[in-house]
């Protein structure tokens, strides 16, 4: 007997997604505003917010994040909801 087997869900996030929003959320409130990408990337031990680029246009493509300008320094993230 097969098992039918569904595709995966292709607006879950991965694991690392994942770990990111989470992050993004505990931040959001504890400091009452969104983080900056640069913010997120440092907390992940990254120098530059190049490497966290593409989890987070991941997440947006996903509907996890929204952008939204906050401020005239850069664009911030917020989760979608």
């Amino acid at each position: 007997m097969k098992r039918s087997r569904r595709p995966p869900d292709p607006t879950a996030p991965t694991e690392r997604q994942a770990d990111v929003l989470a992050w993004i959320s505990r931040f959001c409130l504890t400091h009452h505003r969104p983080p900056s990408v640069r913010e997120v990337s440092a907390a992940y031990g990254l120098k530059s917010p190049v490497g966290m680029w593409a989890t987070i246009d991941a997440l947006r493509a996903k509907g996890l994040l929204v952008r939204r300008v906050l401020r005239p320094t850069g664009v911030m993230y917020t989760c979608a909801g």
